[in-house]
């Protein structure tokens, strides 16, 4: 017995091959950055599958000198720091679109990093160059192309007849490059395309990873506060609409702008979610054309421009896009089926708002979609997802379903409640505002809503009866 033991002793004293080779490592979930000690298959944080891949750690505890992104200072009061502004103005730059600075505020701020994120293929790269275009006429400008070469971006410049002349362009994907090229040309203004395929070597995790996304990003944020660089950053966003990476790195920037749009139809989008330097949430509409984006002054002329005013189940609703009202035409048909199961089809709107309509209606109104095969739309292939499309859309069923037209000149907005109450909505004066732009005469809205303009007539309903009164009286 004491022989086994001193052999199992010195057995565990002598070192071990395996051990040798041995290397502490990790698995990390390339899609929210989530650590697990094994491979999983699916991602007990975010969801996904088969994003795990393994992550070499280096042995022992590291420390690491700290260098803040911006020098704080010593305290002052706001008195202070108010005349500082007023002696030191921030610089703002334009960038020649007036759909992209509105969202911006007016444009960019110096020193800033703006990160611009959008699905693959919606048109970021094409935005970009039109940007670069019109900032790069008045300061110096570069750019840096980690997914194609000098030549492929000269091209697709050539094919939307922007000039590039006065920019320059690398292509490099290693971020200390990166950082030695802007240091040694000293641009105003920096555009990373795209920070997901930009590298730091002294990171162990592959590339687009979020670690990697994360050091990269606070390195060139580090040197656009530093230099005063103007930076622009194009990001991917995931298959399910969240940005690739952590979601730390909307934190870490200035600025997020998210441009959106389906590739099937020419409508884009651009809406800040987030904007340390000027009002957040604003919106700017591009029109995808042969030569490049072209920015919509007027979207509900654009949206309203093939109405059919002749056609039962039609109406027009004043939605709230972010912080801008827009009319958009909201399209319903129902079908008599002799199928056992009949279809909910939809396009621009939640399925389950359509569901919850179509259930107060039968059980509030007393009007039969169960034999019906529904179909609802808006039209221009603009996407919908505020409750306040519920009314409109009640009033576009009942119309299709009785073959009743809707007045041309009548615009309605409210949210259906359970019980068949019509609930108050936000932002209702910017939408009747719009409306009158537009020369509609009446609006059926919320008996909670409190403005009363003398440009439209407004009749206020409190329940889904007395609206489908209105409509249809």
């Amino acid at each position: 017995m004491n022989t086994t033991l001193s052999s199992i002793k010195k057995v565990s004293s002598a070192p071990s091959a395996i051990a040798v080779k041995a290397k502490p490592s990790v698995f990390e979930c390339v899609s929210c950055g989530f650590e697990s000690l094994k491979w999983q298959g699916q991602c007990q944080s975010c969801g996904d599958w088969n994003t795990f891949v393994e992550v070499l750690r280096n042995k022992g505890p590291q420390i690491e000198s700290f260098t803040p992104l911006i020098s704080a200072g010593a305290p002052k009061t706001f008195a202070a720091t108010k005349l500082d502004s007023l002696t030191k103005p921030t610089q703002v730059i334009p960038s020649g679109i007036s759909e992209f600075d509105r969202v911006l505020g007016g444009g960019f701020t110096k020193g800033s990093v703006t990160l611009l994120a959008g699905e693959p293929g919606v048109g970021k790269s094409t935005l970009t160059l039109q940007v670069l275009s019109g900032v790069s006429q008045h300061l110096h400008s570069l750019i840096i192309s980690a997914e194609e070469s000098p030549e492929q971006v000269m091209r697709r410049s050539e094919r939307l007849g922007v000039s590039l002349e006065h920019s320059q362009i690398a292509c490099e994907a290693n971020i200390a490059t990166i950082e030695s090229y802007a240091l040694e040309q000293m641009p105003d203004f920096l555009v990373i395309d795209s920070i997901q395929t930009v590298m730091d070597t002294t990171q162990s995790s592959l590339m687009g990873s979020p670690n990697q996304v994360k050091a990269c990003t606070s390195r060139l944020i580090k040197l656009a506060k530093e230099n005063g660089i103007t930076t622009l950053l194009i990001g991917h966003v995931t298959k399910d609409g969240t940005l690739a990476g952590p979601r730390v790195l909307e934190h870490l920037v200035d600025t997020v702008v998210t441009f959106e749009g389906d590739r099937r139809n020419s409508l884009r989008t651009l809406a800040s979610g987030k904007h340390r330097f000027g009002p957040s949430d604003e919106l700017g509409i591009f029109e995808m054309t042969q030569k490049g984006l072209v920015g919509v002054a007027d979207p509900s002329g654009m949206l309203m421009e093939d109405r059919c005013n002749d056609s039962s189940g039609s109406i027009v609703i004043p939605v709230m896009d972010h912080k801008r009202p827009l009319l958009i035409e909201l399209q319903a048909l129902a079908v008599k089926t002799f199928l056992p199961t009949p279809k909910r089809t939809v396009q621009g709107i939640d399925t389950s708002r359509l569901l919850l309509v179509l259930a107060v209606l039968e059980k509030r109104g007393g009007y039969r979609f169960f034999d019906q095969d529904i179909f609802a739309s808006v039209v221009g292939g603009y996407k919908v997802m505020e409750p306040a499309i519920d009314l409109a859309l009640g009033v576009a069923l009942i119309s299709s379903l009785t073959n009743s037209r809707i007045s041309n000149d009548l615009v309605v907005a409210g949210e259906i409640g359970l019980g068949g109450e019509i609930r108050q909505v936000q932002g209702i004066e910017a939408r009747l505002k719009e409306a009158c732009r537009m020369g509609f005469k009446k609006a059926v809205i919320p008996t909670a809503s409190k403005f009363d303009p003398q440009e439209i007539e407004v009749i206020k309903v409190s329940n889904l009866d007395k609206a489908i009164e209105a409509v249809f009286a």
